[in-house]
């Protein structure tokens, strides 16, 4: 009798952790669903609010055109980043939370989490370029706040002279 009290009581508790992971694996699940849908409405906001910058904001500074290029490249990624920085923390944390509650976890759903992060990995790029450029030149492009908000990098260019 105390064996088959024991199976029971064995099957019992198993069937509860179960339901428990199974709950916790759904909630990991929806929560990581959620936040791609968050970094996707961040992303869309930003590209919605992008304009094309005046032709003439550079006029006022004695840079070279490569240093104006690594300017409004570094700006560009800085903007963006700056506009999904939140969805994307919390992206990042769902997917880790989903990677720790789902050991079989799909590969293609781990590696997405570069391509989330890959615009962050291409300002990290252009702000080692942007130190390159002088202190001085660096303060001037810091002030024009046209720069701090999003933006058609290609058609800037192009209207800023700088194909």
């Amino acid at each position: 009798m105390r064996k088959e009290i024991a199976v029971f009581f064995s099957i019992f508790i198993a069937s509860i952790c179960f339901a428990e992971n199974s709950k916790y694996l759904s909630t990991a699940i929806n929560r990581f669903n959620e936040s791609i849908v968050k970094v996707g409405s961040a992303g869309e906001k930003c590209r919605d609010e992008k304009r094309v910058l005046p032709g003439d904001l550079f006029d006022k500074i004695d840079a070279s055109n490569d240093e104006k290029k690594i300017a409004l490249a570094y700006y560009y990624f800085k903007t963006i980043t700056d506009c999904t920085n939140d969805a994307v923390k919390d992206y990042l944390l769902a997917s880790a939370v989903r990677m720790l509650a789902d050991k079989d976890m799909p590969r293609g759903l781990r590696d997405a989490d570069g391509l989330i992060v890959s615009t962050h990995l291409e300002f990290l790029k252009a702000e080692i370029k942007y130190n390159t450029i002088s202190d001085e030149h660096r303060k001037y492009f810091a002030e024009i706040k046209e720069l701090n908000l999003p933006f058609s990098p290609i058609k800037s260019a192009k209207a800023l002279g700088l194909n």
